[in-house]
């Protein structure tokens, strides 16, 4: 009985995706970002830049929606009466599942959440002595988006919190990644 409800809902599924409406864009949005430490002796703050990438949306009332995003993450530390910013430059991928809660002629409202693989492609991070040094930034880091967006007519306002599930750093100092992210997109083409 288990293998026959899996099997309807992978048809629906598939059925709804065959006639799913697809659309392909630009993102552009500011980013609000803090590096979350586990040390008592060093504080954080938010640290503002802005991201740019692609994205592309499938389906309807229910979507996935892949983005590839250009985006600075960190933070500003201090520690010791000194201020330290902490920045590094990611590309992030996303993919993010969605569902329309309002629609009413051409504006919709809907939810979405999804994971971000984010790669470290400019480790830019100033060094504090005898805590953290460059080298000790990992490569990659995991993160879930969670948020709400607004679709009105060929455009996207997306208002977005990141919450970073793995440690920036590969020795002891012990921080995550935590943003808020505003974007909007242009539903260039849609097929």
């Amino acid at each position: 009985m288990k293998k026959i409800a899996v099997y309807i809902i992978i048809s629906l599924f598939l059925v709804s995706s065959a006639s799913a409406q697809l659309s392909i864009g630009p993102k552009i949005g500011y980013t609000a970002s803090k590096l979350s430490v586990d040390e008592s002796d060093i504080s954080s703050s938010f640290s503002n830049s802005f991201q740019y990438g692609a994205f592309a949306r499938i389906g309807d009332e229910w979507f996935i929606q892949p983005e590839i995003m250009i985006t600075q993450k960190g933070g500003e530390l201090a520690y010791e009466a000194m201020n330290y910013g902490s920045t590094h430059k990611t590309i992030d991928f996303a993919v993010l599942l969605g569902i329309n809660i309002f629609d009413y002629k051409s504006a919709k409202l809907n939810i979405q959440a999804g994971p971000v693989a984010s790669i470290i492609t400019d480790k830019g991070v100033l060094e504090i002595p005898d805590v953290v040094e460059e080298s000790e930034l990992n490569d990659a880091m995991w993160s879930m988006q969670f948020g709400l967006g607004v679709d009105l007519l060929m455009f996207t306002l997306d208002v977005r919190y990141e919450l970073g599930m793995s440690n920036v750093y590969s020795g002891d100092f012990n921080a995550k990644n935590s943003l808020i992210q505003v974007t909007v997109g242009w539903k260039m083409l849609t097929f």
